[in-house]
């Protein structure tokens, strides 16, 4: 039975998550050794020029690219350039990139043997390879660059698997009785024990224990389990009792202490159905000083995204809180795992769980309690391996290198599952995507603009960019005021770099002209430049009608939805109809009965009607064409013309009698029966006031 508990409007008791024991075990996924890490020498790189050079040209081209020549490798003609010291490898490659004589240029890139831990429990731990935590192994395991406060029921400080792992405070002479740093806690050596006012944060409950071991445990030890990070500091705060269950009075001072002794991560594996505004000030205070929260989702088969199901904290939204939901073993949502589209983030594994005992040994258990801490140890890896990132990076690095198996589809906001390796692959890239330098209009009416431009790269114009920024305003779009320009809905997906690629913004005004201008981000929130800015002014309906000698120019092609001239796309609608079913422009044995029926954007009185052709045979004309209109779409047509159309002219023009009766709907009907090859007639123009 899943254990379910509260904190309420009375009691304001917060329980954990926790689900009863299960024991369960998996293989070991399959590692290969070679795997790349995405980190580099901090002064090589590795350049390839085209065309054969020697090695003494290759020398020489050390001075043009501000670089120490090294070696050249024969077969390949690959050569190794120092760098200088105060040189970034990002930006110079960047330069290279565009220098017409070099194929490629590239870091060199660090690989090593795919580590496999020791631990004794490893095998059991299906998680670690599900989140690809072992090809993260490969470059790092170190989490100790910076602290994260694991606020729960304590940790068992001398467990063989964590003691090494655990944050001591380095300014407080433990058991002398004096608060030697002035923090206001007298002998916080271990941490605090906010339930019991104390300085011992020892664990009493077991929970505690077991998400410091996910996030922590040592690693390649010999025994137990191996942790996310198999070096970490993890600060010991205590506030939930031997039940699982605390209280906000002492949950808040817990959060205040964290970020007052340093921690950048605070894991939260608990949680309850009230809203509190104490309990979010906090976190938001937290916030203030680059603090990132990771929250369990918990455990009652809820649907977070209704108000009435939310959990807290994970559902304040405060935009430093990551809530995290559980996934088993196939990446299938455990029944007792709560979710939302909106209010969880992501997953990550929370079923038969194998970690570090409050009694100095191994238990397995199931709970998003036991999710959270996988993204707390991911958040860990990727700021001690930058350090410079802010809290808002950490999590887009997280969010947007998720793996995306289908049973997650609406179930979280990023629709996947952790991989801490994309992401800490992703956090050591500092090259933005390149600006969009061709943006152009493909197409216009009164009410939208096509764009269209190639696409960048993730890394300036190599790979794939994350997301795509449209911004439009009727003012000159700048760098400076690009936040008061409109967001456009709907943007696409940035495809490979170097592809075509188009995007429609609809609901725009007629007569009205637009500025447009793009960005382009890459997973980790980097961002391009500002793309060229363009303009183009929409069909102005009015304008159009008040035109010289009286009228407005309805257009249609054989192309539906075609620009025409300057009247481009005015039509609401175009109905076509040939005796064997196909469309307008397909007709070439015209027979009678044929016609297009054409629905004006407003009602119009018509004054003449143009007919341009193409594909002239002889005596292939559709000598008559019978014209009727209509206000209404479907009856009361009316015929206003019936007309024979020479066989010379390609274009060929009637006037309608004068009549001040409006029409919306034109029919225009074939009345000609030849055999062979017809004419097509590629235009009609219709014009009125």
């Amino acid at each position: 039975m899943k254990e379910k508990k509260y904190f309420t409007l009375i009691q304001m008791s917060i329980s954990i998550f926790l689900l009863t024991i299960m024991f369960f075990a998996v293989g070991l996924g399959k590692c290969f050794a070679g795997h790349g890490t995405g980190l580099y020498a901090p002064d090589r790189i590795l350049v390839k020029f085209k065309g054969n050079i020697t090695a003494e040209q290759a020398s020489d081209k050390g001075y043009t690219i501000n670089a120490t020549f090294m070696r050249k490798f024969d077969k390949s003609g690959i050569c190794v350039y120092k760098l200088d010291a105060n040189e970034e490898i990002a930006i110079k490659l960047q330069e290279l990139k565009s220098d017409p004589d070099i194929e490629f240029a590239e870091p060199d890139y660090l690989v090593s043997a795919c580590i496999v831990p020791d631990d004794t429990y490893y095998p059991d731990q299906w998680g670690m390879p599900k989140v690809a935590a072992p090809e993260t192994w490969d470059y790092t395991t170190n989490g100790s660059g910076v602290i994260i406060a694991c606020i729960d029921s304590g940790i068992n400080y001398n467990h063989p698997d964590l003691a090494g792992n655990l944050w001591v405070n380095s300014n407080e002479i433990p058991n002398n009785g004096i608060d030697d740093d002035l923090n206001g806690y007298v002998d916080d050596y271990w941490g605090w024990d906010f339930e019991n006012g104390d300085k011992d944060p020892i664990d009493d409950y077991g929970h505690g224990t077991m998400v410091a071991g996910v996030m922590a445990a040592v690693g390649n030890n010999t025994i137990g389990v191996a942790g996310v990070c198999w070096s970490a500091r993890i600060m010991t705060i205590k506030f939930l009792d031997s039940n699982g269950d605390g209280y906000l009075s002492d949950a808040v001072p817990a959060i205040e202490y964290a970020v007052q002794m340093g921690a950048k991560i605070i894991n939260n594996s608990w949680g309850g159905p009230d809203y509190s505004a104490s309990l979010s000030l906090a976190i938001q205070l937290a916030r203030d000083k680059g603090v990132r929260v990771v929250a369990a989702a918990g455990n009652d088969s809820l649907n977070m995204d209704p108000t009435p199901n939310r959990e807290y904290p994970a559902c304040y939204g405060i935009d430093n809180i990551i809530s995290v939901m559980a996934t088993d073993q196939n990446d299938f949502m455990p029944y007792w795992t709560n979710y939302g589209y909106t209010t969880a983030d992501l997953a990550a594994p929370g079923q038969s769980i194998k970690s570090t005992a409050m009694d100095g040994d191994y238990m397995t258990k199931d709970g998003t309690s036991f999710s959270a801490p996988f993204v707390s140890g991911t958040a860990a890896l990727i700021w001690t391996t930058t350090p410079s990132l802010t809290y808002a990076q950490v999590k887009n690095y997280i969010m947007n290198t998720v793996d995306i198996p289908p049973s997650l589809n609406t179930k979280c906001v990023t629709g996947g599952r952790l991989n801490i390796r994309n992401a800490l692959l992703a956090s050591s890239d500092f090259v933005p995507p390149a600006a969009v330098t061709n943006l152009s209009v493909k197409s216009f009416d009164y009410n939208f603009i096509k764009l269209e431009w190639t696409a960048p790269g993730d890394d300036a114009n190599s790979g794939k960019a994350h997301h795509y920024d449209f911004r439009y305003s009727r003012s000159e779009i700048t760098a400076g005021n690009w936040d008061n320009a409109t967001q456009a809905s709907g943007a696409p997906t940035p495809e490979t770099a170097g592809t075509v690629q188009t995007f429609k913004i609809s609901g725009l005004s007629d007569g009205i002209k637009y500025y447009f201008a793009m960005k382009t981000y890459d997973e980790g929130g980097l961002v391009s430049d500002l793309s060229n800015v363009i303009n183009q002014t929409t069909i102005d309906l009015e304008n159009i009608s008040a035109a010289a000698n009286g009228g407005q120019v309805y257009a249609f092609s054989s192309q539906r939805n075609a620009t025409v001239g300057a009247a481009s796309n005015v039509i609401d609608d175009i109905t076509t109809k040939t005796s064997s079913g196909g469309a307008w422009s397909s007709v070439t044995n015209p027979t009678y009965g044929q016609f297009v029926k054409i629905k004006l954007s407003k009602l119009a009185t018509i004054r003449q009607i143009k007919f341009i052709m193409k594909g002239i045979k002889t005596n292939k004309w559709p000598k008559k064409v019978k014209i009727k209109a209509s206000q209404l779409q479907n009856s009361g047509f009316i015929k206003i013309a019936s007309v024979t159309l020479n066989n010379t002219d390609n274009v060929q023009k009637i006037d309608l009698p004068n009549s001040a009766t409006q029409y919306r709907y034109v029919k225009v009907t074939i009345k000609s029966n030849y055999g062979g090859n017809a004419v097509q007639i590629s235009e009609i123009m219709i014009k009125g006031n």
